[in-house]
């Protein structure tokens, strides 16, 4: 636990008795004039508690992500081959839709690369998100979007983006031979990869937490704001 949160915790301790302190002196003072500083006293008292706790449960929050995103930056590190800063491998791969996808097709564009599997409850949670971004960015023609299923065959990621009412371009990885050129052998999906439009690697990371949405909008509007 950091010193500020430390600090916080103490504050609201410290708060919470001078609020029942000051109730004390007010129903001892009810009948003197000085009751009313009190009752001020104890207003402004329980006014702060509020305050103390919502940056109290902010600071235990960030911490948390913080110990959270330390280790999992770690356990990227360990598996991924492309890592942020990196070119990606070339590779290509005709997708749900019928479409031809390579790496050098979608230089000059935005692209987002998600690695996922019918059977993975985070990536089924994840990719509604992404589907969204899709949604959103799709009609600008700045950035491309490929879905990977991992030991999946076509009929399994078409049938899942229909089951799912999804737009995303789905593609197969059968071997699982695309997402070892990414990563070691025991990397977990789902993984997301973000290419800045000049071919450089600027998001990579495995798993799923909710917070991801966030940082993946704000990478990939960052990235297109420098197209405009």
């Amino acid at each position: 636990m950091n010193i500020a949160i430390q600090i916080l915790m103490l504050a609201l301790v410290l708060t919470a008795i001078f609020s029942l302190v000051t109730f004390g002196l007010i129903v001892l003072h009810w009948r003197r004039a000085a009751r009313r500083t009190h009752v001020i006293r104890l207003i402004v008292a329980v006014a702060l508690l509020p305050c103390i706790i919502a940056v109290l449960n902010w600071s235990v929050a960030r911490e948390y992500i913080d110990r959270v995103e330390s280790a999992r930056a770690e356990r990227n590190h360990k598996v991924a081959i492309v890592q942020v800063g990196e070119a990606l491998p070339e590779f290509a791969v005709t997708d749900s839709q019928g479409t031809r996808f390579s790496i050098s097709d979608a230089k000059g564009k935005v692209l987002l690369i998600n690695f996922f599997a019918t059977s993975c409850g985070p990536c089924r949670k994840e990719l509604p998100h992404i589907d969204k971004i899709w949604d959103d960015y799709r009609e600008s023609g700045k950035l491309q979007v490929l879905i990977i299923g991992v030991d999946e065959t076509l009929d399994s990621v078409k049938r899942f983006g229909e089951e799912n009412k999804m737009s995303l371009p789905f593609a197969p990885d059968p071997d699982g031979e695309i997402f070892g050129l990414f990563v070691k052998p025991e990397a977990s999906i789902p993984r997301t990869i973000i290419v800045s439009p000049t071919g450089e690697t600027v998001y990579a990371k495995g798993e799923f937490y909710d917070w991801d949405i966030h940082t993946i909008r704000s990478v990939i509007a960052r990235q297109l704001a420098g197209l405009h």
